[in-house]
């Protein structure tokens, strides 16, 4: 007669093999938090690494273009940098879920060879499109969708026509300038 018969239970190599499977995936279980815990603490290292060298990098750009600048734009700069420093350190937490945004000011992204005086953009930014305008096949297709521009029998607009034409143009020339304070 066997043991395992005597008891009625299971043999004893059979309760060993559950213990040592079980112990086993307790056991990876563990390595696998483990890794988890310490891949995080990496992650976390690293975001800082990154803030302390985007700030680095801000600081010298900061410091470049202050060498460049004349002295009373330097103080007025600095002044500006001083107290946006001392409300940032009123307001900084020190959570991980706060991100820092960094937003370079560039005055434009296309560069031309000559620069255009202000007082003179306008009046060119105007007589270009009072051109464009002008132009017979702008008129006309502009008079299939607005009737009241076009002229009567005897060739003249209606004043309600000036309007329209005129704010046509206003609100071409806005956009235009829109856009081009954008791009330039």
């Amino acid at each position: 007669m066997n043991i395992s018969e005597m008891s009625g239970g299971t043999p004893i190599g059979m309760l060993r093999k559950d213990v040592v499977e079980k112990q086993a995936k307790q056991m990876n279980q563990q390595h696998i938090r483990q890794y988890i815990d310490d891949r995080n603490i990496d992650v976390d290292d690293q975001r800082q690494k990154d803030e302390d060298a985007i700030d680095a990098l801000i600081n010298q750009i900061n410091t470049d273009s202050d060498e460049s600048m004349p002295k009373k734009k330097k103080s007025k700069l600095n002044e500006k940098n001083k107290s946006k420093k001392a409300k940032d350190s009123d307001t900084e937490t020190d959570t991980d879920d706060d991100k820092k945004t960094v937003k370079v000011e560039t005055k434009s992204k296309f560069k031309f060879p000559f620069n255009i005086p202000e007082f003179i953009r306008d009046p060119l930014l105007i007589w270009i499109i009072f051109i464009l305008l002008s132009q017979n096949f702008i008129k006309q297709l502009i008079g299939k969708y607005v009737k009241q521009i076009n002229p009567n029998e005897e060739g003249v607009v209606s004043f309600f026509g000036v309007v329209i034409y005129g704010l046509i143009f206003a609100i071409l020339f806005g956009l235009v300038k829109f856009l081009l304070k954008m791009i330039l």
